[in-house]
């Protein structure tokens, strides 16, 4: 039975010796993307509209303007999102009330450039009872661009 249980031990120290050898390990080189040349636009309408006496799903359309001209339109209604990727450049947003027929100036959002490889996300909503587009733009990759 000793035999046994230092051949076991003899066994078991040799195991571990050879589980804690130094093994080679190949390393995966992962290639930064390329720098981006478009960026993910979201938007989303976060405005009840009986908030502020109108229909609750108060229609808007927000207007995308790229280098002062008009570029495409977003049609949302309370709690809708619209997602989309776009070229870098320099944006403008317009917000139009299809239900008032009318732009919204404090929604306004005044020209700013675009990087490639961000997330711009426009925010329709009401602060202090008026309604406002709050912007957050996200870097994908901070090293690019």
């Amino acid at each position: 039975m000793k035999i046994f249980i230092r051949s076991l031990m003899i066994l078991l120290v040799l195991s571990l010796l050879m589980g804690f050898a130094p093994k080679t390990v190949q390393a995966v080189v992962i290639p930064p993307p390329q720098k981006c040349p478009d960026f993910v636009l979201t938007a989303t309408h976060g405005i009840d509209g009986t908030r502020i006496g109108l229909s609750k799903e108060l229609p808007v359309i927000i207007e995308v303007y790229l280098y002062g001209k008009p570029l495409t339109q977003i049609p949302l209604k309370f709690q809708e999102n619209y997602m989309a990727t776009l070229l870098r450049g320099d944006y403008s947003f317009k917000v139009f009330s299809t239900e008032l027929q009318a732009y919204i100036p404090t929604a306004e959002v005044a020209t700013f450039t675009v990087k490639g490889c961000t997330k711009v996300g426009l925010h329709i909503r009401l602060v202090d009872g008026v309604p406002v587009t709050k912007v957050i733009v996200k870097d994908l990759y901070s090293t690019l661009n």
